[in-house]
């Protein structure tokens, strides 16, 4: 999903959401490469589970 950021939102190359079945994993893996972690594992909508993390080159995924 791309998407424009909303007012007052930092500017960055790129918003991006994909899907991943381990949310935790995928944080833990991109954590020990270079991204912080925005948003630890939470549930979601439903059965979903969402997390955020911001990569060396400021991109929100």
């Amino acid at each position: 999903m791309i998407a424009d950021r909303l007012d007052g939102w930092p500017l960055r190359p790129g918003l991006l959401q994909l899907w991943v079945r381990d949310v935790a994993t995928v944080l833990h893996r991109a954590n020990a490469h270079g991204a912080t972690t925005v948003t630890e594992r939470t549930p979601f909508y439903g059965e979903s589970t969402l997390g955020r993390m911001l990569d060396p080159w400021q991109n929100i995924w």
